[in-house]
């Protein structure tokens, strides 16, 4: 498994139409918007840097890093947990949208693709130190596919719309 992530730009219509094309369960679609949704918002918002995973030159999965999110002003419930946690809300960049499509599912490219992720963020937001997502505290195999990647759970975050959610953080580097 060689695991690569590679950032979409609005002209890279083969990207674009691959990640659209990903399948995602039913139960992923209440968690997590598919990249024909998030990938439009995403292109619309300089904060927001829209990616595919890649997996022998397959797409897999996709993703968004949003920077500036996790702000006070931007979302005060995870800038809190953040806080708390010795961490600093203006230096993270949140990961949102996260999917592998369904049909790949199972074989850690979700794993890979999370410690991909750390690595990934400085790069499209200098500013970044940590990595931070929530996920549904239902999805047991999002919680230890993050675990694996080496997310630390930092709190419960109730600022979603599926349910109460767990706030994880990775260190950028």
């Amino acid at each position: 498994m060689a695991v690569r992530l590679v950032v979409v730009a609005p002209d890279d219509g083969a990207l674009l139409a691959a990640a659209s094309g990903l399948q995602t369960s039913p139960e992923q679609r209440r968690f997590a918007l598919p990249p024909a949704e998030s990938f439009p918002l995403a292109l619309a918002d300089p904060a927001r840097t829209p990616f595919v995973v890649v997996d022998d030159d397959v797409v897999v999965g996709a993703g968004v890093l949003h920077a500036g999110a996790a702000a006070r002003d931007a979302d005060a419930e995870l800038a809190g947990l953040l806080t708390a946690a010795g961490e600093d809300p203006a230096a993270a960049v949140l990961l949102r949208s996260f999917v592998i499509g369904a049909g790949q599912q199972g074989r850690g490219l979700g794993t890979a693709a999370a410690r991909a992720v750390v690595a990934l963020a400085p790069a499209v937001a200098p500013e970044a130190r940590i990595v931070v997502l929530t996920v549904n505290e239902r999805n047991h195999a999002g919680l230890r596919a993050y675990a694996r990647a080496g997310f630390a759970d930092v709190g419960r975050y109730l600022g979603g719309d599926a349910g109460p959610q767990r706030a994880m953080t990775a260190r950028c580097g």
